[in-house]
C-alpha cells in the first residue's frame, strides 16, 4: 500500500498573509491538481477571485490599490535591472547594479528597502558594510532555498563557513 504524502505547511520568516499557511498550502495543492503540475499565477488569481475561496483575502481586490501595488512592483523591477557598465572610462565587473536595495525597518517594525546608488554606497565604510550585510543576508536566503539539493552540498558548506565567520561583529577598518 502506498503511503499518503501528508504535508505540513508554514511561511517564510516575515511573511504576513491573513490566512494560515496550512490553508494556503492545501489550496495550492488543490489548484495544482486542477490545472496540472505546471499551473500559473493566473490560475491562482482566477480561483482566488471567488469570494468563498480561502485565498480571496490574500489579494487586494480594490483595483486602484492593486494598480498602485503593480506599479510599485514595476518600479522595483526597473531598479533591479539597470547595471553600471563604466565609470569614467573604467570598466566595472559585469552586473554591478546602478541602485541597490538595503533592508531597513519601517517605523512600525516591518521590513522595507531603501534604495541607494551602489557606487556611492561602496565609497563609504558604512555603505560598504551595509552592502556586505545585505549580501550575507541574500546568501543565507539562497542557502535556505536550495539546501535540499545534494548537488550543491559543497557550495552550501562554503556558504556556511563564510556565514559563520561573518556572524562575528564586523570590525571597522582602521585608517593609517
Amino acid at each position: 500500500m502506498k503511503k499518503k504524502n501528508v504535508r505540513k505547511y508554514g511561511y517564510k520568516p516575515f511573511c504576513t498573509l491573513p490566512v494560515p499557511a496550512q490553508v494556503v498550502g492545501e489550496e495550492l495543492s488543490r489548484i495544482r491538481a486542477k490545472y496540472g503540475r505546471r499551473f500559473k499565477p493566473a490560475h491562482l488569481v482566477k480561483e482566488a477571485q471567488k469570494v468563498n475561496n480561502p485565498l480571496h483575502p490574500c489579494f487586494e481586490w480594490n483595483t486602484q490599490k492593486a494598480a498602485m501595488a503593480h506599479w510599485l512592483d514595476q518600479a522595483r523591477f526597473i531598479i533591479r535591472v539597470v547595471v553600471v557598465v563604466k565609470v569614467d572610462d573604467r570598466r566595472l565587473p559585469p552586473g554591478v547594479r546602478a541602485v541597490t536595495g538595503l533592508v531597513v525597518k519601517s517605523p512600525d517594525g516591518r521590513k522595507e528597502y531603501d534604495y541607494v546608488d551602489t557606487i556611492c554606497a561602496m565609497s563609504t565604510e558604512s555603505g560598504r558594510r551595509r552592502l556586505l550585510e545585505e549580501a550575507l543576508r541574500e546568501l543565507q536566503m539562497f542557502k535556505d532555498k536550495y539546501a535540499h539539493l545534494a548537488e550543491l552540498a559543497g557550495l552550501m558548506r562554503a556558504i556556511e563557513r563564510l556565514l559563520d565567520r561573518k556572524k562575528k561583529p564586523l570590525k571597522k577598518k582602521r585608517r593609517p
